[in-house]
């Protein structure tokens, strides 16, 4: 039987969170023909340690990462919209809740050093028709920072159309977790990264698979990462998997199977208001609805604000 998992990792707080944070860790049900969804993050397998790119970190709650995400501008964060779900529902009224990013530092044992930056746990955004359907798109999110980033250049997000050429290329993926799924766990709790060939592409979705390599719990949120027009830039984030279940605990998959990751490109509208607001960039844009409401698209191809409005009928404040 095959399964469907959503790229987040089982969890790994106390039980004191299981009535809270239930649907976090294992939300399990039944999906269409036969297959069981769950809720659960994923991992690079068989990957490599990544320190070539401290803008991919990990959303940390209790020390512990529990999602990826990009630093796409100094206090913008982009992620999966089901990592930002438990922080809304429950991490955020018990503790603090961080993003991580990993610095190269030849002094340290594992050789980077560890920064948290804190999350603005009232800041936090999943695209408005988010519903936890993540086959359905829509899984992705927003998270501001409390203060800047300013130890590593950010990451910006892909908004040029992607088309099928992409189909058997290798585009690199990156997250913490899990390095080995069966016969037992192994969480590295580092960064890996992994060149995955792009098997099949769909108007919202990356599809990837490598029998030997692949994403697994831990992952969700994480970037995929593309050069377009000679710029790194985040092209997808890590959604969910479809594969074999491990058998014993925590429940998840083998890690075998293809793995599903959500474009930016078709979301601009939904990235670029937030990024016009509370980034120290200006987005990219093609027309005035790439920038959203409360911006213009410019000569310059960027999304500037609007002068203030006076009139009586401006009845809604950007």
């Amino acid at each position: 039987m095959r399964h469907v998992f959503v790229l987040f990792r089982t969890c790994m707080l106390s039980t004191l969170f299981a009535l809270s944070v239930v649907q976090g860790c294992v939300d399990e049900g039944g999906g269409s023909d036969g297959e069981t969804v769950s809720t659960q993050r994923r991992f690079i397998i068989n990957g490599t340690k990544d320190t070539r790119h401290p803008a991919a970190g990990a959303i940390v709650f209790n020390g512990s990462p529990f999602c990826t995400a990009t630093l796409i501008a100094k206090r913008v964060v982009l992620t999966a919209a089901h990592c930002v779900d438990p922080i809304k529902n429950f991490y955020s009224r018990v503790g603090d809740v961080f993003f991580r990013i990993d610095m190269p530092d030849s002094t340290q044992p594992d050789g980077y050093k560890e920064h948290l930056f804190k999350i603005n746990t009232s800041l936090l955004f999943n695209h408005p028709n988010w519903n936890g359907d993540y086959v359905s798109g829509n899984d992705i999110a927003i998270v501001i920072l409390e203060k800047e980033v300013t130890i590593t250049p950010t990451i910006p997000y892909n908004v040029k159309a992607l088309d099928q050429t992409l189909v058997g290329q290798k585009l690199l993926f990156l997250g913490y977790g899990y390095i080995q799924s069966v016969p037992t766990v192994i969480q590295a709790g580092r960064k890996y990264a992994a060149d995955l060939p792009i098997t099949s592409l769909s108007s919202l979705h990356l599809e990837s698979y490598a029998p030997t390599q692949g994403i697994c719990h831990g992952d969700s949120g994480g970037p995929v990462l593309m050069e377009v027009d000679g710029v790194l830039r985040v092209v997808a984030v890590n959604s969910y998997g479809v594969g074999n279940r491990a058998p014993g605990y925590p429940p998840r998959l083998e890690c075998k199977g293809k793995g599903y990751s959500l474009r930016t490109d078709p979301y601009t509208r939904f990235l670029t208001p937030l990024l016009t607001k509370y980034g120290d960039i200006a987005p990219p844009c093609k027309t005035d609805q790439d920038c959203g409401s409360c911006a213009v698209c410019n000569t310059k191809s960027t999304c500037v604000y609007k002068p203030a409005v006076t009139s009586p009928k401006a009845c809604l404040p950007c």
